[in-house]
């Protein structure tokens, strides 16, 4: 899905905000950080001069075996002031549902790329598949 335009608001005549939407995906084999990528291996850009509100909603399933599931949602708040990026306030995490305490996600700002990073721990031995979806509103 692709950029959406929403209208001028009446609080503050002449303002604009847009919504993404992205798609990341990734695999897991280990207990090692893994970052998820959208198309092409590449990462959420931060749009330069805007406040953004990030919400990412991420499952995962293993599936080299029958059973073994996960779903997260993680919220935060990404800002850019003098070119330098950074969240603001600490990652809303909410484990919706996992069987094993192991797998966990993460979603930071990446000042170095000027991205939002989404990352997806497993456990060894485990081959889990994931996916997210990453909705920004920026203003």
């Amino acid at each position: 899905m692709g950029q959406q335009f929403i209208a001028p608001n009446e609080i503050l005549p002449g303002t604009l905000a847009y919504t993404n939407q992205y798609l990341l995906t990734g695999t897991t084999t280990n207990a090692t950080e893994t970052e998820l990528f959208a198309t092409g291996n590449t990462r959420i850009s931060i749009t330069s001069g805007k406040t953004s509100f990030y919400t990412v909603d991420i499952i995962g399933k293993r599936t080299d075996v029958v059973g073994n599931y996960c779903a997260f949602r993680l919220q935060g708040v990404s800002n850019n002031t003098a070119n330098t990026y950074a969240d603001l306030g600490d990652i809303l995490e909410t484990v919706i549902y996992r069987t094993n305490s192991s797998y966990v996600c993460d979603a930071r700002v990446d000042n170095t790329n000027k991205s939002i990073s989404v990352y997806a721990t497993g456990v060894s031995g485990h081959t889990i598949s994931w996916r997210a979806i990453i909705t920004t509103v920026e203003v």
